[in-house]
């Protein structure tokens, strides 16, 4: 899409501007796309309060306005990937448990109670899969990243007990590190964990990199999205999250 250069000056001179106001005076400015430099501008607004990292890149080219507000803020997105990350994924969930259960005391021994059998499928988990070299890989958009046992998704290690097959790669963001197919057949560990980001986004299941991963390892475990990329943390994500990695538990527990 060409946008001209009055247009993209117009966007600079009046991005602090009253979207409203500018819809309405584009008679005033017969050489300036009105509609796409309302679009631009009530972005950019948004983003200086929602997404501050980004506002700050002048070649960002944002979508409708209504997709800006619904997106999640840059805080709110931390906050989400901070939840799977270190050694305090456990304690998180028991803390947000009880302090849901001071805030809504008629319900609280039932959230207790499956906070109870959350932690069991943890401890479960973790005395079973301990030694188990695995490696822990998001795929999407035709890319495959590691995550290890630092960072987001260390609670598999941390929690899970799952042991890192890959201690020397080093993850230095929320957004992994970038792999190949021949890193994982060179590392070749004894169990995947699978979590394909573009379900997560509803875009369906359009790598074939996980087809690839099949052929090869028979213990790959496919990850519910929702549960481990869009709302960790909960009572039923936490669950989905045990229930995912279960069918591995159950296979070593009935392995003589």
């Amino acid at each position: 899409m060409e946008i001209s250069a009055k247009t993209l000056h117009f966007i600079e001179e009046h991005k602090e501007d009253d979207t409203r106001t500018l819809a309405l005076q584009s008679k005033k400015y017969p050489d300036v796309d009105m509609a796409v430099a309302v679009t631009q501008i009530a972005g950019r607004q948004v983003a200086a309060r929602k997404l501050p990292s980004w506002h700050l890149v002048s070649a960002l080219w944002y979508p409708p306005h209504l997709s800006m507000e619904q997106c999640s803020s840059e805080a709110t997105a931390l906050y989400k990937a901070s939840l799977l990350e270190g050694d305090t994924f456990a304690e998180d969930v028991r803390r947000n448990c009880e302090t849901l259960g001071a805030i809504f005391p008629g319900v609280k021994d039932e959230i207790l109670s499956q906070l109870q059998e959350i932690e069991d499928g943890f401890t479960e988990v973790k005395e079973t899969v301990a030694g188990k070299e695995t490696l822990f890989l998001m795929i999407g958009g035709g890319y495959i990243t590691f995550y290890g046992p630092v960072g987001r998704f260390s609670m598999v290690h941390n929690v899970l007990g799952f042991t890192p097959a890959d201690t020397n790669t080093e993850v230095t963001s929320h957004h992994g590190a970038e792999v190949n197919a021949e890193y994982v057949m060179t590392e070749n560990p004894q169990v995947i964990l699978l979590l394909n980001h573009d379900e997560s986004i509803g875009e369906g299941a359009t790598s074939s990199a996980s087809d690839d991963f099949m052929n090869k390892n028979g213990d790959i475990y496919r990850l519910d999205p929702s549960s481990w990329y869009i709302n960790p943390g909960g009572l039923q994500s936490c669950k989905q999250m045990i229930a995912d990695v279960m069918p591995y538990v159950e296979k070593l527990e009935q392995t003589p």
